[in-house]
């Protein structure tokens, strides 16, 4: 095994220690394009590269674990990428160092939640047994279609038939090896698509028993060879109106079969509810391992020399990993993250931004915890406007524990709704310095390189 390099991180930022924490890791290996995709990820590596890259995963998880005084994970979540082209051998090896470097090897309580992202084209008899006896509790599976035509418009690299083998696959296990949540993620507002189609993907999805859905309308992300061919006129967008039919269509029929909508593209039956995905709409402390990944995780700024339980100022630190080619290199142990530390203004506005997506909404008691104002009563005025006029919920306003949550078609139109909160951020002037999370009191711990 290849002993992966030390970390070099900002020596005057000082990581404070949390309770707990979610853990995203970044699997950044495809097998191949799919011309609507903008998350990073690399085609053609070779095994040594896959090899470093999981080597240093492990190791910079071993390094967050201990930085961050040995906290409890609460969930895990393996994205890409395609994480199930990990070859299922070597998949096994990589989790079971990684338990063991968060501390987890002969413990009884291991995370709430372990999600799995997968596409159809790989899933074998052989992945399943690895996640299963590894922990995994909640697979994703990227179907996106079961139309062959729009597939190809995608440029998935399943077919239908290959997306139903790998669903019977899922539903054949036997009772005491299956996996107690099944996400199924679908596009809709593809080229070519009707109604119908969008119909007949939801109820062969059904047939295979998820509990989970996660339905995406189409958007043409700039740099993305989609963006590239709308720009060349060789491929055209469906007009907005007959992209958001088609969502509502998708939505409809799920309402209508027992799943909650319960965050902009989410749905679930009652206890099947993301977890991790939770904890970033709470935002609440994550630390993500991978190449490309990002961290958000409280931080206190200072000097080696200084007495790290006197902070100067506390903060959000967002750490970015680098690309692939840095993050797995032999040559080069001097890469560090890139370190961006939020505003308390930045921090507040971004509460909102993944909190109002969700019907949880965002509690103004954790606001006023965390940033020191009373909301109820410096937007009194808004906040009353919003419930006489349907666009907040009136009845979780007056809670005793307030939150502030969108009504469903005001969820659906959130920008506006955000450019009206920021303006009222900007009326509130200069915000203390975040207590964030509320929980995270205590010492820190250097983000200095280890020996």
């Amino acid at each position: 095994m290849i002993s992966a390099p030390p970390l070099k991180l900002d020596t005057t930022l000082f990581l404070r220690r949390v309770s707990a924490v979610s853990l995203y890791i970044h699997i950044p290996f495809c097998s191949s394009r799919c011309r609507y995709c903008d998350f990073y990820f690399e085609t053609g590596w070779s095994p040594r590269v896959m090899g470093r890259t999981l080597d240093r995963i492990v190791a910079e998880a071993r390094y967050f674990f201990e930085a961050l005084g040995r906290p409890r994970i609460e969930t895990v979540y393996f994205g890409g990428g395609t994480p199930s082209v990990i070859p299922p051998r070597t998949l096994d090896d990589f989790l079971d160092r990684l338990r063991r470097a968060l501390g987890m090897e002969g413990c009884a309580r291991g995370p709430t939640e372990w999600s799995f992202e997968m596409n159809p084209e790989s899933v074998s008899p052989e992945l399943l047994a690895v996640l299963r006896e590894r922990g995994v509790s909640r697979l994703s599976l990227g179907v996106q279609s079961f139309q062959d035509p729009l597939l190809r418009f995608l440029t998935r690299r399943a077919t239908c038939e290959r997306v139903t083998e790998a669903l019977e696959l899922i539903a054949r296990l036997p009772a005491r090896s299956r996996f107690p949540h099944l996400n199924i993620d679908l596009i809709a507002g593809i080229p070519g698509q009707s109604e119908e189609m969008v119909g007949e993907d939801i109820d062969r999805a059904l047939s295979y028993g998820p509990d989970h859905f996660s339905i995406y309308s189409l958007t043409v992300e700039e740099r993305t060879p989609l963006a590239q061919m709308v720009a060349r006129g060789h491929a055209r967008p469906l007009p907005q109106e007959s992209q958001e039919s088609l969502w509502f269509a998708a939505r409809d029929r799920l309402l209508a079969r027992g799943f909650e909508h319960y965050e902009i593209s989410n749905f679930a039956l009652a206890g099947a509810r993301s977890l991790h995905n939770a904890a970033y709409w709470r935002l609440d402390p994550y630390v993500g391992l991978g190449p490309g990944a990002v961290s958000t995780l409280p931080a206190t700024t200072g000097t080696e020399g200084e007495e790290r339980g006197l902070p100067a100022r506390q903060h959000a630190a967002r750490l970015t990993n680098p690309n692939l080619f840095i993050y797995s290199s032999l040559f080069d142990p001097s890469w560090s993250h890139a370190v961006e530390l939020l505003s308390p203004r930045s921090l507040l506005i971004e509460h909102f931004l993944t909190g109002l997506r969700t019907g949880e909404g965002v509690s103004l008691r954790r606001i006023e915890r965390v940033f020191g104002l009373n909301l109820p009563r410096l937007w009194a005025g808004p906040l009353g406007e919003w419930a006489a006029g349907g666009r907040i919920e009136a009845a979780a306003l007056a809670e005793p524990v307030p939150r502030l949550v969108l009504s469903p078609s005001a969820r659906l139109l959130l920008d506006p709704f955000l450019l009206e909160i920021d303006r009222l951020i900007d009326d509130l002037g200069p915000i203390r310095d975040a207590r964030w999370p509320e929980a995270a009191e205590g010492e820190q711990s250097g983000m200095t390189a280890p020996a």
